[in-house]
């Protein structure tokens, strides 16, 4: 888990520079990350473990829904 939150918080950053991805693979990925990230964190949620949910919801989340209003899906 620690790997996969460095690699995407590493295309974060990158895509917070460039403008968001603008790839197919880049927007695969970003909602690969979010579709997992909310079923694991419904599983957080049910066992009241809410200190993850922030990562695995809101950030992931909030990057989707900024892909979508920036027009670049």
């Amino acid at each position: 888990m620690r790997l996969t939150s460095a690699v995407y918080s590493n295309l974060n950053y990158k895509w917070g520079k460039n403008g968001g991805p603008k790839s197919f693979w880049g927007k695969v990925t970003l909602w690969t990350v979010t579709v997992a990230g909310s079923l694991v964190g419904f599983k957080y949620y049910k066992a009241q473990m809410y200190a993850g949910l922030g990562c695995l919801w809101v950030v992931p989340w909030m990057s989707s829904q900024s892909l979508l209003l920036s027009g670049l899906l």
